[in-house]
């Protein structure tokens, strides 16, 4: 599978948007990251992948409490 639109949509202004905008969505989606990590409630040394991971503020809180966090 060629990967070619994605690379050049996300390396053109889309992308730029979303650097540009990346902190104002971390806070907009901020007060979700507890809820969700309470609901999944992770042990630690437990896997999780967090797709469509936006700028990663969830990630990074999973990853904080010792979980394994894959990202896509």
């Amino acid at each position: 599978m060629d990967n070619t639109s994605q690379i050049e949509y996300w390396n053109g202004p889309a992308g730029q948007k979303w650097v540009r905008d990346a902190d104002r969505m971390d806070v907009m989606l901020s007060p979700f990251v507890e809820p969700i990590i309470s609901s999944v409630l992770p042990a630690p040394g437990q896997s999780v992948i967090d797709i469509g991971c936006g700028a990663g503020a969830l990630s990074l809180n999973l990853a904080a409490s010792a979980v394994n966090v894959s990202v896509t």
